[in-house]
């Protein structure tokens, strides 16, 4: 009676499988597709697949039940099929481990031995897991450029380093901040051309980089930088330090938005320019020096600040720089010592 009903059993869970594997053949079928069906990258990562799935997960399939269990033997050809459609969604692992441990746990009723059944789908859902994460590291290499890695890619992209910071469930389900910037890059970055590699620059030849360019000078000439800095010292140390993150800022968005790079010389300055009477004259910079300190202690000083502010502005904003009587402070070395 019992070898019967799990029979019927058996009978009942083929025919769910075979209808759900007819219902995914156009993208999965019982064959891997075609180079001529797919591209050349998909059709390695079908590969892959059918690699981990067939070997691996067969393996270990058959190895855990030790040729007990025949309904169950009879039943992985299938299930494999489910497990390949699975695998090539493009929804996170944790869902696809669901889907996974869903038909697993299927299987249980045509076990003998109760004990069994549970010990196997325990441990079978471990290896899937496993096996896995050394499928993504494997997909990854296919459609990831040359030199892409995940903590330098979200370093270079301040928004995905605060999305991290406040998203931290979608981050968690998506198998931590590494995967999720891996995914991100896949799926929105790379069409973006968002930015992956820290610049490699030399003592001899910045590659890249204007010359003369000095990262701390451009730190100092765009108080708004330094302002970055003081606020997410997390990301300027994975970075690299503050140095290597200008420079990178400068090659991603700096040079196009034209920002200042090099030190200005005091001849650059009119006649008659005090440095004393342009701030008091101006009293919005005035208010900046009192609310910024930080960055005026970074600019080298109040006078130092302004002189960098008045010839990155203030000069093409027409801005005055003199008292209506003429009178003028001592004048203030602006060559950057």
């Amino acid at each position: 009676m019992k070898l019967i009903k799990l029979a019927i059993l058996y009978q009942l869970l083929s025919l769910v499988l075979i209808s759900t594997s007819f219902a995914s053949s156009a993208a999965v079928g019982d064959n891997p597709p075609s180079e001529n069906s797919l591209n050349s990258q998909d059709a390695q990562k079908q590969n892959i697949i059918n690699i981990v799935v067939d070997r691996d997960l067969a393996d270990r399939f058959k190895y855990l039940l030790k040729d007990r269990e025949p309904a169950v033997l009879a039943a992985w050809p299938e299930f494999a099929v489910q497990i390949k459609a699975i695998l090539l969604q493009n929804s996170s692992n944790a869902d696809k481990l669901r889907e996974i441990n869903y038909y697993i746990d299927s299987l249980i009723p045509l076990f003998e031995d109760e004990r069994s059944a549970q010990f196997f789908a325990n441990t079978f859902s471990k290896d899937v897991a496993y096996s896995m994460d050394r499928m993504d590291a494997a997909i990854n290499e296919i459609y990831l450029p040359m030199g892409f890695d995940a903590k330098t890619y979200v370093s270079l992209n301040p928004d995905l380093q605060r999305y991290i910071d406040n998203n931290p469930a979608v981050i968690a389900a998506a198998g931590g901040a590494d995967k999720w910037a891996i995914n991100h890059y896949l799926n929105s970055g790379k069409n973006e051309g968002r930015n992956f590699k820290k610049a490699e620059v030399s003592a001899l030849a910045p590659v890249g980089l204007p010359a003369g360019f000095d990262p701390k000078v451009y730190i100092y000439l765009n108080p708004d930088l330094q302002d970055y800095i003081n606020r997410y010292p997390a990301e300027i140390a994975a970075a690299g330090g503050a140095d290597k993150w200008a420079i990178n800022h400068y090659l991603s968005y700096g040079q196009n938005e034209g920002r200042n790079f090099k030190k200005m010389e005091a001849a650059n300055l009119p006649a008659g320019f005090d440095v004393k009477a342009y701030v008091s004259l101006n009293p919005d910079l005035d208010q900046y020096i009192k609310d910024h300190p930080a960055d005026i202690a970074a600019a080298g000083g109040a006078d130092k600040w302004a002189i960098s502010h008045y010839l990155s502005h203030g000069k093409n904003e027409g801005r005055n720089f003199k008292k209506a009587d003429g009178s003028a402070s001592a004048p203030v070395a602006v060559n950057g010592n």
